[in-house]
């Protein structure tokens, strides 16, 4: 009806490419009895690069452990243990509550892995079945494969069908339940799409049903979704070229929630100062055929640092 406007910031990862690594990201980037928090994604994202791990590109939240539970409040040195398992480069790390890979008291129920190339004891090459991200049940056995797993608070949004075709989790749904959204996905080629959903903030952007994230995802390619913590707990940080990694989403509650753990896109790709793009942007955010319109352009390597456009540059 043109009455439900909405806004999503979008992350598409190659997975495969050499220079991008998908970890998980927690308070201090150790999470051991002791250790526990609760942690912005900016800030969590921030930590992880003065520890060594890399240029993060992109970062979003991922679950969120509710705190303000009976089992916490008996337990306070286990405030803000990532729920489920984690993985971070082949290191395991489970939830208190956890039992034969369930957790006790409910909680975290799909969890994203990203498989190794090669296997870390054996070195024979990941089989050829095996994707290298995939979205799995928290009760799946582990297969030894595992090189980073990130736990994801709800359930699937997509699955595939017996002939792989994506598949609606949700009846259609236009309007309860909304909310700002954080949501992963994998393509069926492989390629893993991170995305953000503004919400309540009606007319910028009205946020998303689980129908709506679903169809969303579907639209982006994915055959397998799956819904994170939402609300006053979406955020999607991003580096833009020429710039610094910061919030670029637009908050529900106006500013930062405290997440347990997250999603972490890194690039070690190093900055060589070569041009390989140019960023173009207007003043504008809608022009219309035939109007003149001035651009502005910002050269930068691989990696977004800036560099100067070559002066025998064309434009199209």
């Amino acid at each position: 009806a043109g009455t439900r406007r909405q806004v999503v910031h979008t992350a598409i990862v190659d997975v495969t490419n050499p220079f991008v690594k998908v970890i998980p990201g927690y308070k201090g980037m150790w999470p051991k009895e002791g250790n526990y928090g609760t942690e912005s994604t900016s800030a969590q994202a921030l930590n992880a690069e003065k520890l060594g791990y890399g240029n993060v590109v992109v970062a979003t939240n991922a679950s969120l452990s509710w705190y303000t539970e009976a089992y916490y409040k008996q337990n306070p040195h286990l405030i803000g243990e990532p729920l489920g398992y984690s993985i971070l480069d082949g290191q395991y790390y489970e939830n208190s509550r956890m039992t034969n890979g369930t957790l006790k008291t409910g909680g975290v129920q799909t969890v994203t892995i990203v498989n190794y190339d090669k296997h870390p004891i054996t070195g024979e090459p990941r089989p050829a079945d095996m994707p290298k991200v995939w979205i799995r049940s928290i009760t799946d056995p582990l297969t030894g494969w595992e090189e980073q797993a990130i736990p994801v608070l709800f359930t699937y949004l997509v699955k595939p069908d017996a002939n792989g075709n994506p598949v609606n989790q949700y009846k259609e749904d236009h309007g309860s339940g909304i909310a700002s959204r954080t949501f992963v996905g994998v393509r069926a080629d492989g390629t893993m799409i991170l995305a953000v959903s503004d919400g309540e903030q009606a007319p910028y952007s009205t946020g998303f049903t689980s129908y709506e994230m679903a169809e969303y995802m579907i639209k982006m390619g994915c055959v397998i979704a799956a819904n994170c913590d939402g609300g006053g707990s979406t955020t999607f940080c991003s580096q833009r070229p020429g710039e610094d990694l910061k919030v670029n989403c637009s908050l529900s509650d106006g500013g930062e929630r405290p997440t347990s753990n997250t999603f972490l896109i890194v690039s070690t790709a190093p900055a060589d100062g070569v041009f390989a793009r140019a960023t173009m942007t207007t003043e504008y955010d809608f022009y219309t055929p035939g109007s003149s319109v001035t651009f502005t352009a910002l050269g930068t390597d691989a990696v977004g640092t800036k560099v100067e456009i070559p002066d025998d540059a064309q434009w199209q």
